[in-house]
């Protein structure tokens, strides 16, 4: 395949990130707002979809403020980590199958490694760009988050190998197919549930938001970040859901699976909005759990069912 092709995916999936964070934002100001009986966006543009392209530009706009970091390579980390992470929410969005459909290209192989890969990197760059910030409030947003990423990664990784397992592949596009065309969220919706709460947790949406709780640690890690950087922060959140939701509905979903005239991409990216729309909803009925209830629940709750999931594949691998 030629390799000039290839270079096109990143830029393929910056375009899909930003219209399916545009569309998710908007929908969430909308859901919210009806949810909690008030008006939402409405000024800006028809309806107030323009309120979140103001939203961004007057971030754009905003000073640039780093807190004083010693030692000073530490406050070039601290600064550089909102552009790292959103790296890293590219490259996730990158391993899925979605711009490989939109370009009309062999996508990648073992793609779900390399994507598991990418997701354990965040944290990584959380921890070591927070080490010396003085604010009590960072340190200990981080190491929240970190807590509540060994709970709950152990879940989503468990949750989405267990489809792979059953298929016996790690390829997304050979998982999507099912299990004798049998969509895995019939034969396996355990792992469907236990994978949406994993990716709850991973993007640190209600009721897992403990580690940038408002009322709690006013931000959490987040806190000491303006203007650019923050935009950055925001960007990166959005786009590791974007490659989270695409991940859930090809490996249960069936994936690019639909009807003409809508292209196969097209479809994939219905799906994921319906996923989205799902978190939505979620987060708009359920209240913030304290940081030992998400804990807890982790390991005495969702913890067990991944696994037994993940058992249950295992026996249908074995049998078909």
């Amino acid at each position: 395949m030629n390799v000039v092709e290839y270079l096109r995916v990143p830029q393929i999936s910056l375009a899909l990130s930003i219209g399916f964070i545009y569309l998710c934002v908007y929908t969430m100001r909308k859901l919210m707002a009806r949810v909690t009986w008030r008006i939402g966006p409405k000024y800006v543009g028809p309806a107030g979809f323009f309120q979140v392209f103001a939203d961004i530009l007057k971030l754009m706009v905003k000073e640039d403020v780093l807190p004083d970091v010693e030692p000073r390579y530490m406050r070039i980390i601290y600064g550089s980590a909102p552009f790292l992470l959103l790296g890293l929410s590219l490259a996730l969005v990158s391993a899925t199958p979605i711009p490989y459909l939109v370009a009309h290209i062999e996508p990648l192989r073992n793609s779900l490694i390399w994507l598991l890969l990418i997701l354990s990197l965040d944290i990584v760059v959380l921890i070591v760009s927070t080490w010396y910030v003085s604010s009590k409030y960072v340190f200990i947003g981080s190491y929240r988050a970190l807590a509540q990423m060994l709970s709950y990664d152990a879940v989503l990784a468990m949750s989405v190998l267990a489809p792979a397992i059953a298929s016996r592949s790690a390829d997304i596009a050979v998982v999507s197919k099912g299990l004798h065309g049998l969509w895995y969220v019939v034969s396996l919706p355990l792992g469907f549930v236990t994978g949406l709460v994993g990716v709850l947790a991973e993007i640190e949406a209600v009721p897992f938001d403990v580690p940038e709780a408002p009322t709690e640690v006013v931000g959490g890690w987040e806190l000491e970040y303006t203007g650019p950087r923050f935009l950055s922060l925001f960007l990166a959140k959005r786009m590791e859901a974007f490659a989270l939701f695409v991940l859930l509905a090809s490996l249960y979903l069936g994936g690019d699976a639909g009807y003409p005239p809508l292209p196969r991409g097209t479809w994939l990216f219905i799906k994921a909005f319906l996923v989205a729309v799902l978190v939505m909803f979620i987060v708009a009925s359920y209240p913030r759990y304290s940081l030992r209830g998400v804990l807890s629940r982790g390991w005495r709750v969702w913890v067990p069912l991944a696994y037994a999931n993940l058992v249950l594949a295992m026996i249908y691998s074995a049998l078909w």
